[in-house]
């Protein structure tokens, strides 16, 4: 995406910050501001990566709100309906920023979308019940942040060593990357607990559970 963020996507992006910063103040350290910045930046170097680029607006709004709505802290229905809830945020920012359109162009629906499918939890429910779907595989947006959210999780230094790598092994986009051999030596340096990461060529993900 040309010339992003403009000004107004960069509106957008410090009301996202605002609002995570202020609902997740009351959070515990391990879904913290700093966890979201960490993965908000490497969400779009992966999109930055890919030979077609997503909607870098969609991936860092996502990334900015993808633990807002931590079940520990939210009802049951909030944590449900994404859309529902963010939609006063978004038409906060449609109206402040005339022609951005997040809610008429679908893309506050996308992000919404990203946001309630991002945990591991979560995709492992909808493989077991036969609910993940065409959607859930082809979406860039959606892996970019949940490849970024699950790269924090193995750390700093495995994030590191991945984004480096990234940037002299081959890939192409196949849910994301063609990277055998990233994947292969983060899983051989670092105890993974139960993430996959969309790294593959083939249909099966890696997964590794910690004992």
């Amino acid at each position: 995406m040309s010339g992003y963020p403009s000004q107004q996507e960069k509106s957008a992006i410090t009301a996202a910050e605002k609002l995570m910063v202020e609902t997740m103040a009351r959070y515990d350290p391990s879904h913290d501001k700093y966890h979201v910045e960490r993965v908000r930046k490497t969400a779009l170097a992966i999109a930055r990566s890919l030979p077609t680029t997503p909607d870098l607006l969609v991936v860092e709004l996502a990334a900015l709100l993808h633990d807002v709505l931590d079940k520990k802290y939210v009802s049951e229905q909030e944590a449900a309906n994404p859309y529902a809830y963010f939609l006063p945020f978004f038409s906060s920012i449609d109206v402040s920023n005339p022609g951005l359109d997040l809610i008429p162009s679908g893309r506050a629906k996308l992000i919404s979308e990203v946001v309630q499918n991002v945990s591991w939890t979560t995709e492992k429910r909808l493989r077991e019940q036969g609910l993940w779907s065409s959607w859930h595989e082809a979406c860039l947006e959606l892996h970019c942040v949940q490849d970024a959210d699950r790269l924090d999780a193995i750390g700093a230094f495995g994030t590191s060593i991945f984004l480096s790598l990234l940037q002299i092994l081959p890939f192409r986009s196949t849910g994301i990357f063609l990277c055998f051999g990233l994947l292969e030596l983060l899983v051989q340096l670092l105890t993974l607990r139960s993430h996959t990461i969309h790294l593959s060529n083939s249909p099966s993900n890696y997964e590794r559970d910690r004992p």
